[in-house]
Formats: structure tokens, C-alpha cells, sequence
């Protein structure tokens, strides 16, 4: 989730059911109220302790789900309940 104004990006991972809790750093979970784009990826590098790529996986979804992501998300003050539904691999 990336911020349309001021704040930081956050994250966040999901399980087997497609079920996922964002992150905005280390102590807080969340996001920034308001509009964000969003970009969801399957690949990526995993970096180690010292930032050095220890492994990367490859990307199996369409660019349009993240380099060039149409998708935006708006966060409210209320408890967030956002579903991607992904219908296509083009």
C-alpha cells in the first residue's frame, strides 16, 4: 500500500487463504488513512540480516497487479476489510 500523500508504505504477506494484516513498521500495524495505490507481487529478493540477497523468487502475476498496478485501496478510520480479487494471469 502506497500512501497518495504524506506517510510511509506498508505491507504485508499472506497466508494460504489469501488472508493478510498490513504493517506499517516494525511496532504498528496499519496504514496511513487515506487513498493508496496498491501493488501485490508473488516475487521478489529475500535479504538476510546485512541487507545481501539470499534468495529471489520470480514474478507469476501480470504487471498489471504491480509495476503498472491500477489498484487503490482507500484506508478509512474504521476497521479495513480490503479483498484483491485476482481474475486474470494476463
Amino acid at each position: 500500500f502506497f500512501p497518495e500523500g504524506e506517510g510511509r508504505v506498508s505491507s504485508g504477506v499472506t497466508d494460504d487463504e489469501g488472508t493478510y494484516t498490513l504493517v506499517y513498521d516494525r511496532s504498528e500495524s496499519g496504514a496511513v488513512l487515506g487513498k493508496h495505490r496498491v501493488e501485490i507481487r508473488t516475487g521478489g529478493e529475500t535479504l538476510d540480516e546485512d541487507g545481501n540477497v539470499v534468495s529471489e523468487t520470480v514474478e507469476i502475476l501480470p504487471s498489471k497487479y504491480h509495476a503498472q498496478s491500477t489498484l487503490s485501496a482507500d484506508v478509512a478510520e474504521e476497521a479495513n476489510e480490503i479483498d484483491f480479487p485476482l481474475v486474470s494471469r494476463e
